[in-house]
């Protein structure tokens, strides 16, 4: 799992991305883009949630809030169905990403 690779690294040379998810960034828009095109039609009744995936390395944009049981973690906000489908997905990456705290997602 440590080798596994959705993007190149930046080479010598190269400017540096400025996502921070740029590792990861092709997974999430392949994810997002086949709940899109699928021809799966959801129910009326949508939740937009805030959902804390448990991490414990280094990150720029980890979260850590007292209340929860996991209390450091990277944040996601996730449209689901109330069976637990996910929809589409979008990772928190701090103040500098689109989403700036409010919880919208791409269309």
């Amino acid at each position: 799992m440590p080798c596994l690779h959705f993007a190149r690294n930046p080479e010598d040379g190269q400017p540096k991305p400025t996502d921070r998810l740029f590792k990861i960034r092709p997974l999430i828009d392949y994810f997002n883009n086949k709940m899109a095109d699928n021809t799966y039609y959801p129910d009326k009744m949508l939740s937009l949630d805030e959902s804390m995936v448990l991490w414990w390395g280094r990150l720029t944009f980890r979260q850590y809030i007292k209340n929860k049981r996991h209390k450091y973690g990277v944040k996601l906000y996730i449209v689901t169905e109330p069976d637990g489908t996910i929809i589409n997905f979008a990772v928190y990456t701090g103040q500098l990403d689109d989403f700036g705290g409010k919880a919208t997602l791409p269309t």
